[in-house]
């Protein structure tokens, strides 16, 4: 089973390689490094704040 994982994630780091090699030649890597913390800031926020959670309105978002 640790053999599956680990070659899950070498090949999906692969793939990201690839992928994310030309973006961010294309956009700078500057702005794709702010914007990939902003998204991981972003969600590590709403999994914090767990499925229910009060809005600022007073309402509770399902």
């Amino acid at each position: 089973m640790e053999g599956l994982v680990m070659a899950t994630s070498l090949i999906g780091a692969t793939i990201i390689t690839i992928f994310f090699g030309p973006v961010s030649d294309a956009v700078g890597r500057y702005r794709l490094l702010m914007l990939c913390t902003t998204l991981a800031h972003e969600e590590e926020d709403k999994q914090a704040k767990g499925p229910y959670h009060e809005e600022e309105g007073g309402e509770v978002e399902q």
